[in-house]
C-alpha cells in the first residue's frame, strides 16, 4: 500500500511539475530530479542561440562605449575637480541587487571592491568578471560554530582596502553575521556600513521578534503564536486554543494560519499551505513533517488574504533618503513597477 501510494504521489508531483506548478520540500525526489533534468536540456537547446548572444555582445562594445564608462569618464575628468572618489565594498555581488549597486557606484566615479561567496575553484558569482569591480574577494561562510570567521573575512577586505563605505547586500543567510560585522567595522576602522546593528537586524529579521516590535509600537498585526512543538501547534489548530489566554481556550474559528520557520530555511520558505486541513489527521500529518522544536522554533500566523507590496528604504541617520515599492511576486526579482 505504501509503494502503491509513493508512486500515486509522484505521478501527481510529475503532473503538476508538467503543469508549470512550482515544486517545494514536499515534492518527491523524482520530481524534482525530472525538473532538473528539464532545465538542463533547455539550456543544451538554446545554447547555440546564447553563444551567438554573447559574441554579438562583445562586438557591440567594441564598437560603442557603454554609457556607465562615457558617465564614468566624465564624472572623474578634469572639468570635475571637487570630485573626490570613495572607496566601496559591495557584498552579496553574485546576487541581481549587489551587482547593480556596483556597477552604479562604479559610473558614478568610485572605486568598487566586490566580496561574495564562491566555490574555491569555480568562479560562480557574475560580480566576480564584471568590469566594475576592480576586485573581487572570497567570503567564508558563516558555519554552525558561529559567523566569527565571516566577520573576520569583511574586516580583513576593509582593513587591506582602506575601504570608505561597506555596503552589505548579502543574503539573508547571514543577516545577523552582517550585524556583527557592522558593529565590529565601525568600532575598529573609519569605514561606513549600509547595514544595521545586531540588534535592529534580529528584530527585522526574526518572524516572530518582528511581530512583537510592529505590535508594542501600536501598528495592526495578524494573530500570531511562536510554536517551539508540534503538539502546541496542533493544540492551537485542532483544539481551537492554547493555555495562557483569556478564557483557557482560543476559539479560531474559520481563521486560516500559516506555518512560517522563525529564521531562514530555503527548504520550506515556499510552503505556503494553509491550516488546519480538511480533517485534523491532514493536519496532523502535515504538521509532523516540520521539524519544530525549542532550537528551531516557527510561528504560526493568520493568513491574511490580499496584494502583496515589496518596500525598499535606504534611512541615513533617521532620514530616509530613498524608497521604492512594488507589487510581490512568488518568484524572486519578478517585479514590475507600480502605476504612476
Amino acid at each position: 500500500m505504501s509503494t502503491k501510494s509513493t508512486s500515486i504521489d509522484d505521478t501527481n508531483d510529475l503532473l503538476l511539475r508538467s503543469a508549470g506548478a512550482m515544486l517545494d520540500a514536499n515534492s518527491s525526489w523524482r520530481a524534482h530530479a525530472a525538473q532538473n533534468l528539464a532545465l538542463l536540456s533547455l539550456s543544451v537547446m538554446v545554447l547555440p542561440f546564447t553563444t551567438s548572444l554573447l559574441l554579438l555582445s562583445y562586438a557591440v562594445n567594441l564598437l560603442y562605449t557603454a554609457w556607465p564608462l562615457k558617465l564614468r569618464a566624465s564624472i572623474r575628468s578634469p572639468q570635475t575637480p571637487i570630485f573626490h572618489p570613495k572607496k566601496i565594498l559591495v557584498t552579496g555581488v553574485g546576487m541581481t541587487k549587489g551587482l547593480a549597486l556596483a556597477r552604479l557606484f562604479f559610473a558614478a566615479g568610485h572605486e568598487v571592491i566586490g566580496a561574495d561567496f564562491e566555490p574555491s575553484l569555480i568562479p560562480t558569482a557574475c560580480g566576480h568578471m564584471s568590469k566594475a569591480i576592480k576586485r573581487f574577494y572570497k567570503l567564508t561562510k558563516p558555519g554552525p560554530e558561529g559567523g566569527a570567521k565571516y566577520t573576520k573575512s569583511i574586516l580583513d577586505i576593509v582593513v587591506k582596502e582602506d575601504v570608505d563605505l561597506w555596503v552589505s547586500c548579502s543574503g539573508v543567510a547571514s543577516a545577523v553575521e552582517d550585524g556583527e560585522a557592522k558593529e565590529l567595522i565601525e568600532l575598529v576602522t573609519n569605514c561606513k556600513a549600509v547595514q544595521f546593528d545586531v540588534a535592529t537586524t534580529k528584530r527585522l529579521h526574526e518572524k516572530h521578534l518582528f511581530m512583537e516590535y510592529t505590535r508594542s509600537i501600536g501598528l495592526p498585526t495578524p494573530e500570531s503564536h511562536t510554536i517551539t512543538s508540534r503538539a502546541a501547534a496542533l493544540q492551537l489548530l485542532i483544539e481551537g486554543g492554547a493555555k495562557g489566554t483569556a478564557k483557557g481556550k482560543k476559539d479560531i474559528g474559520s481563521t486560516e494560519y500559516i506555518m512560517k520557520y522563525v529564521g531562514t530555511d530555503d527548504a520550506v520558505r515556499g510552503d505556503m499551505t494553509l491550516l488546519p486541513l480538511d480533517t485534523p489527521a491532514a493536519t496532523k500529518a502535515h504538521i509532523g513533517r516540520l521539524p519544530i522544536s525549542e532550537d528551531r522554533p516557527w510561528i504560526l500566523q493568520q493568513y491574511i488574504k490580499g496584494p502583496e507590496y515589496c518596500t525598499h528604504s535606504l534611512v541615513v541617520r533617521g532620514e530616509v533618503k530613498a524608497f521604492v515599492a512594488c507589487p510581490s511576486a512568488e518568484l524572486l526579482m519578478h517585479y514590475s513597477a507600480l502605476p504612476s
